[in-house]
């Protein structure tokens, strides 16, 4: 386990912010499109399940917020894998943060045959000025309903991350769902990146 370098608080705080969105965009596919991925987003002891039986995929099968809102126990721990392994879901992990309670959770998840893999880097900014950069790029929001530019941003976004294809069509209905905000980076005429803003209260992911 990692010692924070913020306020446990705020750890929490961001903790809860980042499970707000990823619930949203487990949402942001059609019922057509859920069902397809087997999608399901599950609240259990305070902790976020996200859960998509039909992707044998790390980042969509994953446990959010464990121990942050409350202490976790054993049992609460067989609850969550029991409930991925009736899902029909290979494999998944649970996202750990230095605040989570109790601090034997890390021993527990062990014992049942969990590995740290890596840290899952955070990182914040205030509200300053982007640092300056020669040449950038043509940006350009999408607006919503632009389904062409949805389109182009899904698939940005699936190839570079090397995604399932089928997860391009699920990324582009991000566009129309509030709070977020997409946007296209063009080289000439030609859109080259993809990027995603989620705007909650006074703070935003990136």
């Amino acid at each position: 386990m990692f010692e924070p370098l913020i306020p446990p608080d705020q750890i929490r705080l961001l903790e809860r912010y980042e499970m707000s969105c990823w619930r949203t965009w487990f949402m942001a596919p059609g019922p057509a499109m859920i069902d397809h991925l087997g999608l399901r987003f599950e609240n259990l002891y305070g902790a976020q399940l996200a859960i998509s039986s039909k992707l044998d995929h790390l980042l969509f099968n994953r446990v959010l917020g464990l121990g942050n809102e409350e202490p976790v126990s054993p049992a609460i721990v067989d609850r969550i894998i029991q409930t991925y392994i009736t899902s029909g879901v290979p494999r998944f992990f649970m996202l750990v943060s230095p605040v989570a309670e109790p601090k034997k959770l890390t021993g527990w998840l062990k014992d049942r045959g969990f590995e740290m893999i890596e840290p899952w880097a955070k990182l914040r900014r205030g509200l300053g000025p982007p640092r300056e950069i020669e040449m950038p790029p043509r940006i350009v929001q999408i607006t919503p309903s632009n389904a062409e530019m949805a389109g182009v941003w899904g698939r940005i976004v699936q190839t570079a991350f090397e995604y399932p294809p089928e997860t391009a069509e699920w990324f582009a209905g991000l566009v129309d769902i509030g709070r977020w905000r997409a946007y296209l980076a063009y080289e000439g005429d030609k859109p080259v990146g993809a990027a995603a803003l989620f705007v909650n209260g006074e703070w935003a992911s990136f």
